[in-house]
């Protein structure tokens, strides 16, 4: 749970495993002090249902989900979170439901949304730094 709470609630079972023992996973899943939010992935309990999502998907929040997350007010909180992916993934249509799903290159996250300099010119409809220095 601390490690997870390091991690700002969410790892890989790969990332938890490096850092603890399979055995501590296990049994913290066992007893419901983390749970599984898709295959490989685990969230603590408590942890926001917007980032949850992002993980199980293998992906971050970004848009105006990603402002939230980095404590920025916003004119319209989205109805549902806005998780991008790396850009050639395949991601199944039941697993689409309940968010806004983008693609891009995803090379610049914080692990769990994209950075604050990446947000502010995704939700100024900029997509590439290059695009800016056109304006």
């Amino acid at each position: 749970v601390a490690v997870l709470e390091e991690l700002g609630g969410v790892a890989s079972r790969a990332a938890l495993v490096r850092i603890c023992s399979r055995a501590e996973v296990d049994h913290a899943l066992s007893v419901d002090a983390i749970v599984v939010v898709g295959h490989g992935r685990y969230a603590l309990p408590r942890v926001d249902a917007a980032v949850a999502t992002a993980h199980a998907l293998n992906g971050v929040l970004s848009l105006t989900s990603a402002a939230l997350h980095h404590g920025w007010a916003v004119k319209t909180v989205p109805d549902r979170p806005h998780v991008t992916v790396p850009r050639r993934r395949k991601v199944a249509a039941d697993r689409r439901r309940g968010v806004h799903l983008h693609f891009h290159d995803l090379d610049d996250t914080d692990g769990i949304a994209t950075s604050k300099a990446v947000t502010l010119l995704h939700c100024l409809g900029i997509r590439h730094l290059e695009e800016m220095q056109h304006l």
